[in-house]
């Protein structure tokens, strides 16, 4: 079974979503292909182009955010607030209406 799990970052914002989940495969690392910075999987900042000569730069402080990932029914929903129900549990009765339609896998 394969799972997921998202960041995010003030730099790459409107970026990084749209590259991260283009094609298929396993990475050892992601790498932003505007900014050219470079995440870990668990998304500490491993290099940063144009930072030379930026005083006080700090790599920790431009680590990934990680954000909440649910998957349900074949769906993935990403939520940037940690406290928020469970996306089954906002859904009411629609889970239950949705579970009884046939799948067609």
């Amino acid at each position: 079974m394969a799972t997921a799990s998202c960041g995010a970052s003030i730099t790459c914002a409107a970026i990084a979503p749209v590259r991260l989940l283009k094609g298929c495969g396993s990475r050892k690392l992601f790498r932003c292909g505007y900014h050219g910075w470079t995440y870990a999987l668990d998304g500490a900042l491993l290099s940063a182009t144009e930072i030379d000569g930026v005083e006080g730069f700090r790599p920790e402080d431009f680590a990934l955010v990680p954000l909440r990932v649910e998957e349900l029914f074949n769906f993935i929903f990403v939520n940037l607030d940690p406290g928020a129900q469970p996306v089954r549990g906002r859904l009411g009765e629609l889970t239950q209406q949705i579970e009884r339609v046939p799948s067609q896998a």
